[in-house]
């Protein structure tokens, strides 16, 4: 293997076990996905791979195949092989925030419903999560009412609180809060369909036409996910 490349770490939940014999008779591997429930059928020298990724670098695992009588082109084929399934299937551990678009920060003040004092929090906002290299979007729940309906064409109640603001999420399993203050999360639904990636669109707040978009933009970035419902 005349170019190396490194090898991205697998998810942590995956989990290899040995399966039913291939049709040539050879011993199978099944890699299972718990996170989408998802089997995958392996032969011994993908299973072999594996039990070298570790490695990190595909240099090294050609060279432990090697010297474990393996040939040379096969385990080169197989480590490529294997390299394009991982990734293909989203197999590989990606870092914290990869494809995040941004972070919805709520807060609920009523006491004030101007822009201005909106404005104040947000500009507060971005000081304070200035370092973090991120794009958080700060927004005031108890003022959606007065912009939403302007800006999507469609009414939209007066909030009591920012859990009311979560509820009304577009996509079912985003309904998902967690509080400043580390305490419990706010979870309106359970996280079956989060765990699984099923998009669904949120029955306290049907809109077909925003969910679509939405599901898109995750889709685009996260192609694993499933629309469903």
């Amino acid at each position: 293997m005349t170019d190396t490349f490194p090898l991205p770490p697998l998810r942590q939940e995956l989990r290899l076990e040995p399966g039913t014999p291939l049709p040539s008779g050879a011993p199978g591997y099944v890699l299972f996905d718990p996170l989408r429930h998802l089997f995958f059928q392996l032969g011994a020298l993908e299973q072999r791979v594996l039990a070298h990724w570790r490695a990190c670098e595909a240099h090294a695992v050609r060279e432990a195949l090697v010297a474990e009588g393996e040939d040379a082109q096969d385990a080169e084929d197989a480590i490529v092989a294997v390299h394009d399934f991982a990734l293909a299937n989203a197999l590989t551990l990606r870092p914290p925030g990869d494809a995040v678009k941004d972070y919805d920060v709520f807060y609920f003040d009523d006491a004030d419903l101007s822009w201005e004092a909106e404005d104040r929090a947000i500009r507060a906002a971005a000081a304070l999560f200035q370092d973090l290299g991120v794009e958080a979007e700060l927004r005031n729940q108890a003022r959606v009412h007065l912009w939403y309906p302007g800006r999507f064409g469609a009414p939209y109640p007066r909030l009591r609180s920012a859990r009311d603001g979560i509820d009304r999420y577009l996509v079912a399993c985003t309904c998902v809060g967690l509080p400043a203050d580390g305490g419990a999360p706010y979870l309106p639904d359970s996280l079956d369909d989060l765990w699984h990636g099923r998009l669904r669109i949120n029955p306290r707040h049907p809109e077909p036409r925003q969910f679509a978009a939405k599901a898109d933009s995750y889709r685009a970035r996260w192609d694993w996910l499933s629309v469903e419902g």
